[in-house]
């Protein structure tokens, strides 16, 4: 999937998640910010994975949700993430971290990350942004989702 995110200059991309009492209200700070001209325009890649796809989620019998990654075409870095379901925040608080640390998504498709762990959605996740954007994964990642 390809799109563009605006970000008004003082805007941090961020994780959200659904399962969250304090929701991002990008939106509303964009709509009024003062200045169009101010604003930042990225050129992005979206990647989804479904939980009705992932061992953890069925093992649960959660499959209801997914995650997807928002991440810069030209920096690889990721912009964003949103969960929808069950134990998002055990997945969003991952993908904050890598977010405050400028991770690119290639570099988190390589974490070892436990399995069957909900946070090992947002490696699948990531693995699949990196094969989006052509860049290798160089490890079992690869397998798991191709299989």
């Amino acid at each position: 999937m390809l799109g563009r995110l605006r970000l008004a200059n003082n805007q941090q991309p961020t994780s959200s998640s659904e399962s969250s009492d304090e929701g991002f209200n990008g939106v509303d700070e964009l709509a009024n910010s003062a200045s169009i001209a101010a604003r930042e325009v990225h050129d992005v890649v979206t990647a989804m994975v479904r939980f009705d796809s992932t061992t953890r989620t069925i093992i649960d019998g959660r499959t209801a949700g997914f995650c997807k990654l928002i991440v810069d075409r030209q920096t690889y870095k990721i912009l964003g993430c949103h969960v929808v379901g069950e134990r998002a925040v055990e997945i969003t608080q991952v993908a904050a971290i890598a977010i405050a640390g400028g991770m690119r998504v290639d570099d988190l498709a390589k974490v070892p990350l436990s399995f069957p762990t909900y946070a090992g959605i947002l490696g699948r996740v990531a693995a699949k942004a990196t094969r989006e954007l052509n860049l290798e994964v160089d490890w079992l990642v690869n397998e798991i989702e191709d299989s």
